[in-house]
């Protein structure tokens, strides 16, 4: 007999505690409520805290298509805010937790204020804890809304960021006492988020999502009455490692089985995999894992993107993607040498990152044995498991793959290089990880978060110009001529004064790219497959791609001409930048006085596109 496939009743679970009965045009809200099934599936990794509605809150960003891809508002609805919808969004997202200080000084708040259920702030690892093991840490300025299980049978976690200090606070655990929402004395501890935080996270994450990268998105920003921000994120599930890899610090066997459980119920649920026989679903896990994080490291690192992995898990999705933007950057070079500098620590840097993704995976595996065996062996017991040289193998070959589209050629040319043609990929592929590398022999530099040594050449200048060029002249660069198109801001006069030591690396690299192009000719001459690769890389490598230096601008020029413009037209610019990140032509109609703010965007993207 077949055995039963492995799933997770989600109506099941959030009919634990009754629904409204709600009725309304934007009555599906009512069901983001605090109710969540991580609640009863795992009773010690949260704490529940009371809530009240912060009133004369306002909308600074709402995502109408996320919305409507979740089911919570209708798919005709116009993308115009309304009365009764910005009020229902304000009753829903704009709270504050009541926390242990409030709870000390007997403040009381308006009954009509208070939500009639609880809100729960997830335990889970944090780097910054001086206690490693979970004890202390998690949702330090976080809670979650619940859950969203939306028409079409998807359920959609749901978490904000900014609703006030929790006792899982770094501030907390090292003050260890009761803290004031919003106190400034207290690092890491005042509870609050700003509106610039949920803006930038607004822009990047759409823009990484219509990407094929995995993220939280953002589905709502509020400012409010005080002026500060909370953030609404949403995916359809937002657990992270670290959630799960509390309960294997602490050696909690039945904790760890129950949160594994339920996470592996909800992939399949939300049809993320396959269904799955009971007995095999830890052995499949670990295959998805092991492919979903190498994926992900490569994805990180040739689109050079900054996120830093490390030990706890914590700045990352559980699934394989991102969260948090705090600790995002999107580089427009392969500035691999930069670290940020988080007080006490520096970061991990863009090349670290896949060791890291990999480790992660090894712990996993530890945790897999803890749960079948109850015995936790060391985690460098697991160092040679043959898992390991799976992600090693499925990192390179993803990498490789996003590399070579970049570089212009088609999935189909992709896939007959690697396979056919191993020697003259791995040939390339060094020739091309050694130009984009190339830099000073300086010292690192200090940047306004941390320490760099920046790269002297742009590659997706020259994987953009270089077909251009070998097409019309029948020839590949000439030294000052490829230094000339490549360069970045960052090559000086002084290091173009021993021009000569660039020599070996670009000759190799036109050599290995000429190759290449050979070995998917299409006629007895190359004039066709150059022409196809130029315009694929062109549109790969666009210049239009904003950086975290560049975000930072762009959102600081938004919200200081937000005045000047309705709520609804400043949606419509936030959704028009996000059309811009994605390639597409801008549709959305816009005022006069929008599409002056929107130029000056676009021009603040062009002017740090080099930069962190």
């Amino acid at each position: 007999m077949k055995p039963a496939a492995f799933r997770l009743n989600l109506q099941t679970l959030n009919a634990l505690v009754p629904q409204p009965e709600s009725q309304g045009k934007y009555a599906s809200f009512d069901q983001i409520n605090g109710n969540h099934p991580w609640k009863y599936t795992v009773p010690n990794g949260f704490i529940d805290y009371e809530v009240r509605i912060l009133r004369g809150s306002k909308i600074v960003y709402f995502n109408f298509n996320l919305a409507k891809e979740m089911g919570l508002i209708a798919k005709e609805h116009p993308h115009k805010l309304n009365k009764d919808l910005e009020n229902k969004l304000v009753e829903t997202f704009s709270l504050r937790i009541i926390n242990e200080y409030d709870q000390l000084m007997g403040f009381r708040y308006p009954k009509k204020d208070i939500k009639p259920n609880r809100y729960m702030a997830t335990r889970y690892l944090q780097l910054q804890h001086s206690i490693k093991n979970g004890s202390t840490s998690g949702d330090g300025r976080s809670m979650w809304n619940g859950n969203f299980l939306s028409p079409n049978g998807v359920c959609w976690d749901i978490s904000s960021c900014g609703t006030g200090v929790t006792r899982l606070s770094p501030g907390y655990a090292k003050e260890f006492k009761p803290i004031q929402t919003g106190d400034p004395q207290v690092s890491y501890g005042s509870g609050l988020a700003d509106i610039d935080e949920g803006v930038s996270a607004a822009i990047l994450s759409e823009s990484f999502h219509a990407r094929g990268i995995l993220t939280e998105r953002t589905l709502l920003v509020i400012e409010t009455a005080d002026g500060n921000g909370i953030n609404i994120r949403a995916a359809k599930d937002l657990l992270r490692p670290s959630h799960l890899f509390l309960h294997l610090k602490q050696n909690n066997q039945l904790m760890l089985k129950s949160s594994l459980d339920y996470f592996i119920a909800k992939q399949v649920h939300n049809r993320m995999w396959k269904p799955i026989a009971d007995e095999q679903k830890y052995d499949y896990f670990l295959k998805k894992i092991v492919t979903n994080y190498s994926t992900f490291a490569a994805q990180l690192e040739e689109e050079y993107i900054f996120c830093w992995l490390d030990w706890d898990g914590d700045n990352m999705l559980m699934s394989g993607g991102i969260i948090d933007y705090g600790s995002i950057r999107q580089m427009g070079l392969c500035h691999h040498h930069y670290r940020y500098d988080d007080v006490d620590r520096y970061s991990t840097n863009l090349k670290e990152q896949k060791n890291k993704a990999k480790y992660l995976v090894q712990t996993f595996i530890q945790m897999i044995d803890f749960v079948r065996t109850g015995i936790k062996n060391d985690i460098k017991s697991y160092a040679k498991h043959p898992l390991l040289d799976e992600f090693e193998s499925n990192y390179k070959n993803q990498y490789t793959k996003r590399v070579l589209q970049k570089t212009g050629f088609s999935k189909k040319q992709t896939n007959h290089l690697i396979k056919n043609f191993p020697n003259f990929v791995n040939s390339f592929m060094k020739s091309f990880t050694a130009l984009e590398r190339v830099e000073s022999k300086e010292q690192l530099i200090s940047t306004p978060d941390g320490i760099n040594n920046p790269p002297l050449f742009n590659v997706r200048n020259i994987l953009e110009e270089l077909p251009k060029f070998y097409l019309k002249n029948n020839r590949v660069f000439e030294l000052k001529e490829f230094i000339e198109t490549a360069k970045s801001p960052y090559l000086k006069k002084k290091h173009q004064k021993n021009i000569q030591k660039f020599q070996r690396i670009i000759t190799r690299f036109q050599k290995d790219y000429i190759s290449l192009l050979e070995k998917v000719r299409t006629e007895k001459y190359l004039s066709k497959s150059i022409l196809e690769c130029a315009m694929r890389a062109s549109s790969i490598n666009r210049k239009n791609i904003v950086t975290g230096d560049g975000i930072i601008h762009v959102v600081n020029y938004l919200l200081d001409k937000r005045k000047t413009v309705n709520k609804n037209e400043f949606i419509k610019i936030i959704d028009a930048i996000v059309n811009h990140q994605q390639g597409h032509p801008i549709r959305t109609k816009l005022n006069q006085k929008s599409k002056k703010i929107l130029k000056r965007v676009f021009d603040l993207i062009q002017d740090y596109r080099f930069t962190i």
